[in-house]
């Protein structure tokens, strides 16, 4: 029994399953797509299946009377071989529809993904240059404000505090900052809590390595306070290295 192809259908599985991927899914059942080659494939389809209705009446009438099979000529020169004809292109077209149909779901299916991909690379750049500006509101302000808290000069000490503070992100999407060795080993405070940024630079400012970059807490004596401008840029312009920086801040502080 040939399909005739209803404009709307209720339930999918009424359609034959070659036929199934040239219907859409609607509100209240499923419609023949609107897609041009869809609607071009069955509009053949339906064609080829009304001609074979029509040579099988023809078939039946041949039996009482001649027919001219003129107009079906293309097809064959006898009912037999022009069924068969018929039959033949419409499995033929049914196969092409099918490689159409699958290669056009197969490029939307690409398609889609890269643009979900697109999408998500610029969600992940956008979260990468927050979380940086992140580290330089939270960390370097917190760093900065520490040194000082201690008398440090924020300057010297800042690239070596930096170096000891690592940020991760949590599980729950939170930054998570804490202190770290040399070796990159988590640190803890004598309450075995993280050790905080604050409780670094107290330990540094104790510290013979650091102890000199911060001002002493002892009265100093007469005459002149120390000259000099930290970062002062060399006579020929150019900018002085980190160990050069930290040179001169200590000679900046060494008694006159």
């Amino acid at each position: 029994m040939e399909f005739e192809f209803p404009a709307k259908v209720e339930d999918l599985s009424k359609v034959p399953s070659q036929f199934a991927a040239m219907y859409e899914k609607s509100d209240d059942g499923f419609t023949i797509s609107q897609d041009p080659k869809v609607k071009g494939a069955v509009e053949a389809i339906f064609g080829f299946s009304k001609a074979i209705k029509a040579v099988r009446a023809e078939s039946d009438e041949l039996r009482k009377k001649k027919v001219d099979l003129t107009s079906l000529k293309e097809y064959g020169e006898d009912p037999v071989s022009i069924s068969a004809s018929v039959k033949t292109r419409i499995e033929n077209l049914q196969a092409e529809l099918a490689k159409t149909t699958k290669a056009d779901a197969e490029a939307l299916r690409k398609d889609l993904m890269a643009h979900h991909q697109k999408e998500k690379d610029g969600i992940l750049q956008k979260q990468e240059r927050l979380k940086g500006q992140l580290y330089t509101v939270f960390v370097e302000n917190a760093a900065r404000q520490a040194i000082s808290d201690q008398k440090g000069d924020p300057n010297l000490l800042m690239p070596f505090v930096k170096e000891r503070i690592k940020v991760i992100d949590n599980e729950d999407g939170s930054m998570g900052i804490f202190i770290v060795d040399e070796s990159g080993n988590r640190r803890y405070n004598s309450a075995s809590h993280d050790m905080t940024i604050s409780e670094l630079v107290l330990e540094m400012k104790t510290s013979k390595t650091f102890i000199r970059l911060f001002d002493s807490e002892s009265p100093r004596g007469g005459g002149m306070p120390p000259s000099g401008a930290k970062g002062t840029p060399r006579p020929d312009g150019s900018a002085l290295t980190a160990q050069q920086m930290i040179s001169k801040g200590l000679e900046s502080r060494r008694p006159r």
